[in-house]
Formats: structure tokens, sequence, C-alpha cells
């Protein structure tokens, strides 16, 4: 027997559990009306909109960047760091905690959380802890597909799914209409349902939606009226379901809607979601490197392909994809020829895009692939032109594609505020 490894479980698991305990408790204490934000991709962006929208007229809190697993949630509602893998930190952490539980905790209107899932039981295990009064359910994709999570989408749609079916009648389902997997449960909740999307018969509406270099703009309809919206700082088609989703929280949370489209003028999103920073020698950088899913980067990609200029798609591997990684990476390399003049790809399974890419039209000048973030960063630090267009994306674990960002910004001193993964546990790793 590993007593080590053992120690090591007994240890996390009590951790988690007084973590869990402390955290409902300091719900019970100051009673938020609490928001939950579930779905495969876009959760923490749809967060950010939502809590754009509260935090404009009450007090609000919400998750740190992604804060949204087994620990992240319970750590969010106690306003605490991670401790990582420091025992030490963890005792302080807990302690602080209870501290604050025993004198007088910050109280919060309402409480935005990011309810992320990575195996079976993960959104059981959030809703035991907290059942919030709205939930939003953005859509459901093919990820977390690796050995030890879930075998296929529908399973993937089953634990998201437990969300919305914990909701206790009064409250409020927020269900992307466009997605035929997320509509499924509404047939299994007590509460109210208000849908969102592009399609006929949603009740939050987006029509003539457009997206490029100037912002996003887009037709909101709902009942009978209809409101022209338009929002620079966003750059792609595939982000009105965010704004969507927080428009309709803003309504059953009782914001009208002149307020709510206020607002959202003033969303940012976090680092590595898609914001248009400054690169060397006058180029442009779109920095979507925080995580990667073969539909966000085709998303991606359709934002690259409406800037003008040379445009360069700078893409790291997938991960979590499991038996269908080969085939979903050069489903990718495919669409590049159409999109990207060049091609520079970081990482063992992101050279089945730059294979794809070559086969369906790219030439070998244009397409060159790297082990690691920094060797492609060097590479295109040399050769950035002004009027060029980066689109750097990637997924977390084992590429970092915000190292290639920061080796090309215009000003590297800025990193620590404008990048993804900067604090002291991530440098480290």
């Amino acid at each position: 027997m590993d007593t080590k490894r053992v120690a090591k479980q007994i240890g996390r698991s009590s951790v988690l559990l007084t973590l869990e305990i402390l955290a409902k408790a300091r719900l019970a204490k100051i009673n938020p009306r609490v928001v939950g934000v579930t779905g495969s991709v876009g959760k923490t962006s749809t967060k950010e909109a939502i809590f754009t929208v509260l935090s404009s007229k009450m007090s609000a809190h919400c998750n740190k960047a992604s804060f949204n697993s087994e620990f992240g949630l319970p750590l969010t509602i106690l306003e605490q760091e991670s401790g990582y893998s420091s025992a030490g930190k963890w005792v302080e952490i807990l302690a602080k905690a209870a501290w604050n539980l025993i004198t007088t905790p910050r109280s919060y209107a309402a409480l935005v959380l990011e309810m992320g899932v990575d195996k079976p039981g993960d959104m059981k295990r959030h809703v035991r802890m907290v059942v919030p009064e709205v939930a939003v359910f953005t859509n459901v994709k093919a990820v977390h597909m690796a050995e030890g999570q879930f075998p296929d989408v529908e399973a993937v749609f089953q634990e998201k799914a437990e969300l919305v079916r914990a909701l206790k009648p009064g409250g409020w389902a927020i269900l992307n209409n466009d997605d035929a997997r997320v509509m499924r449960v509404a047939k299994e909740t007590q509460a109210n349902v208000v849908t969102f999307g592009m399609k006929s018969g949603s009740d939050l509406r987006a029509r003539q939606v457009e997206s490029g270099p100037d912002g996003l703009r887009f037709i909101l309809t709902f009942e009978d009226q209809s409101h022209k919206v338009h929002l620079p700082q966003l750059l792609g088609e595939h982000e009105v379901y965010m704004v969507l989703a927080a428009i309709a929280v803003g309504f059953v949370m009782g914001i009208g809607v002149r307020d709510i489209l206020s607002a959202l003028k003033n969303i940012h999103l976090p680092p590595g979601r898609m914001s248009k920073l400054d690169g060397i020698h006058g180029s442009t950088i779109l920095d979507a490197s925080y995580n990667a899913s073969p539909d966000t980067v085709e998303a991606a990609l359709q934002v690259l392909r409406s800037f003008p200029g040379r445009r360069i798609a700078a893409l790291g591997s997938m991960n979590e994809l499991g038996e269908r990684s080969e085939h979903a990476h050069r489903q990718i390399g495919r669409m590049i020829p159409q999109v990207a003049d060049l091609l520079v790809t970081v990482g063992d399974e992101a050279r089945w895009m730059a294979e794809a890419a070559l086969k369906h039209g790219l030439t070998e000048p244009s397409v060159h692939s790297f082990k690691t973030s920094k060797e492609a960063g060097a590479f295109l630090k040399n050769m950035l032109r002004a009027g060029d267009v980066v689109l750097a994306k990637g997924s977390q674990n084992n590429v970092r594609m915000e190292y290639c960002v920061q080796a090309i910004m215009a000003d590297p001193s800025q990193a620590k505020t404008l990048l993804v993964r900067q604090n002291d546990y991530w440098k480290s790793n």
C-alpha cells in the first residue's frame, strides 16, 4: 500500500469536506440570490457578462477566473485563494474562512457561480452544496472525454443537466434554444423556463447578428420589443449567446432592458478569452489562449477571418478529446487554408492540423510546427510585420499559448494584467 498516496488522498478529502461545510454555512448566513452557470464552452465569459449586469444594480460576487471545480466553488463562496499543493496554505485558508464566518462575513446580494464538471459526479456534488435560484445552461459539446472523464457527449449532458434538475419551483432555468440537447432538460425541471438563441421561438432572440473588428452587432427581440445592440469590445458572433444569457438573467432578477444594455457596454472578458492586443511591429493579436476545444477553435477562426491583413493562426493542441482527438485536429486543419495565410502549431497533436492544412491548400513555407509555445513565440517575433493579425489559441495543460502571446506583445510588461495564468503558481509550472 502506498501510505503517502493514501495520506494525501485523506488530507485532500478532509480539506474539501471542510471547505464545503464552511461554504454552506456562509451561504446560510448571508443568503444571496445565486445564479449558477454551466455548459461545455463559454461558461467563464457568460459568468462575467452576468456579473457585469447584476453588479450594475446590486452588490455581487463571482468566481475569479475559472474557479469552477470541486475546490474552486467553495473557495469562491468563501472568498479565499487556492492553497494548491501546500498543506500549510490550506490550514491557513481554512482558519481564515472559519474566522470570517464567526465574525461578520462580507455580504452580497447576488452570487454568480460558474459550475464546471470534469468527470461524473461533479455537478451532483456542486448542487449538494448550493442550489441556485437561477441556472444558465449554455451548450453541450464533446469535451472532457479523456480517460477517466466522460465516455460520450450524452454523458456530458446528463451531468451538466443536474444543475437544472436541482432547481426548486419558483426558480428559473435559462436555456440555449439553439442547442437541442440543452432544451431536453426543459421538460425535467420544476422551475420557470426562459429560452435564448437565434432560432425563431426563443424568448430572447438575436437577429441580424454581425461581428468583426468593430465589434458585435445584433437586434434583440423579446415579446413585442426590439433593440439594436452594439458591443465594440466583443469580436465574435458566438459571443451573442453569453450576451443573451446575461440579458435573460437580468430580466428575471428585476433589471430593465435599458439598464441591462447600458451595463453590457462595460463588459470586459477575462484574459485569454478573445482579447484584442497590440503586437510588435504594428501587428494585432487575438488572444484566445485560455483553453481550446474544436468548437471554440472554429469560432475563433471565424473571428480571425473577419480581420484584414495577413492572417496567422497560432494553434496549440486541443486536450481531453479522447479517441476523437486526431479526427478533431484534422478537421480544424482542413479549415485553415480558407481562413489563414500562415499556420503555426504547438504540440504533438496539433501536428495533425498542420498535415491537414498542407493537404487542403497551404504550402510548406506557410506551415510551421513547434514543440512548445515559447518556440512558436520566438519564431513569430522574428517574422511579424505591420498589419499582421495573429490568433493565439490552445489548451491549457502542456500547451500554454500565453507564452507565445507574451513574446509578440508590443509591451510585454503588461503581461501580468493582460494575459492568463500570470500568478506565481502558474509561472512556476
